[in-house]
């Protein structure tokens, strides 16, 4: 009706757009930014969209998974090699800053993150070197290829 966005806001607050106050830019902000979470595929609720702070968490944690998605993107380019992608463990140097090594660390699978916190538990209770083996979550592996074997020996297979 009456063309582009800018054309319609002219008309709407009756001046051109070069003049408009830094409170009506604000406003055609925040309403840009209330329009495109609508129009986003992992659109909030209404309750949500009316609560900023659940808002403001909402954006949040699209900007966590955002970013994990970015991390795993780039851990893929790092692991798409086939000897590193069949590997048991990769281990990749970050920087000194703990963002970094939690960058790192988040590319990891729950169980995988369960698994490292099992170890460092063993060690510290320990007190001394563990033989790989003697680990709680390697022994849990080994008993379940065991369980594993036994089962398929016992189906015939």
């Amino acid at each position: 009706m009456f063309g582009t966005l800018e054309k319609r806001l002219e008309v709407f607050f009756g001046k051109p757009s070069v003049d408009f106050t830094v409170e009506q830019n604000m406003l055609i902000t925040w309403s840009s930014m209330y329009d495109s979470i609508a129009e986003s595929s992992e659109c909030p609720g209404d309750e949500v969209m009316e609560d900023d702070d659940a808002l403001d968490g909402w954006l949040i944690l699209q900007r966590r998974k955002r970013e994990a998605q970015m991390g795993q993107a780039s851990a893929g380019k790092v692991i798409d090699n086939e000897k590193i992608a069949n590997a048991g463990e990769v281990f990749i140097m970050t920087g000194n800053t703990q963002e970094d090594m939690d960058r790192v660390s988040s590319l990891n699978s729950p169980h995988i993150t369960a698994a490292k916190k099992s170890r460092f538990k063993a060690l510290k209770d320990s007190g001394k070197p563990i033989e790989v083996q003697n680990l709680p979550d390697v022994r849990q592996d080994i008993k379940m290829e065991s369980h594993n074997k036994m089962r398929d020996t016992l189906r015939g297979g």
